[in-house]
């Protein structure tokens, strides 16, 4: 599991001088994980990074908030996203978030960000 969090990492881009976590948070290794568990994993801690990127370049840099929104975004092309998130729960609360912050309301990523992503 913790390789294929990190072989997903190495996959993925992220913003110039994040750093991202080594091993996925609160983790009992001596346990047992479905397969893709890394994965998604790897795919969440990705988004939060875009999150946290877009909602501190809004309003400083408008290229770079346009970047770390359409990076937040793409969280829906994931296998991890089609797979793990419900297509009739989870799913359109996040395509509601996206689509709310690309109308310019921060509201729905910064809530994101605030409950699901570690502290950085």
């Amino acid at each position: 599991m913790v390789e294929e969090y990190r072989s997903t990492l190495e996959t993925l881009d992220v913003p110039e001088g994040a750093e991202m976590p080594d091993r996925p948070r609160l983790v009992d290794e001596t346990g047992s994980f479905q397969k893709g568990y890394g994965e998604v994993e790897a795919v969440m801690v990705w988004n939060c990074v875009w999150g946290r990127e877009w909602l501190e370049q809004r309003g400083q840099d408008e290229a770079a908030a346009t970047h770390a929104l359409e990076m937040y975004a793409r969280i829906v092309e994931t296998d991890a996203f089609a797979r793990s998130f419900d297509p009739e729960s989870a799913q359109p609360v996040v395509r509601g978030i996206i689509e709310k912050a690309q109308l310019g309301d921060p509201s729905g990523v910064q809530q994101d960000v605030e409950a699901n992503c570690p502290a950085s």
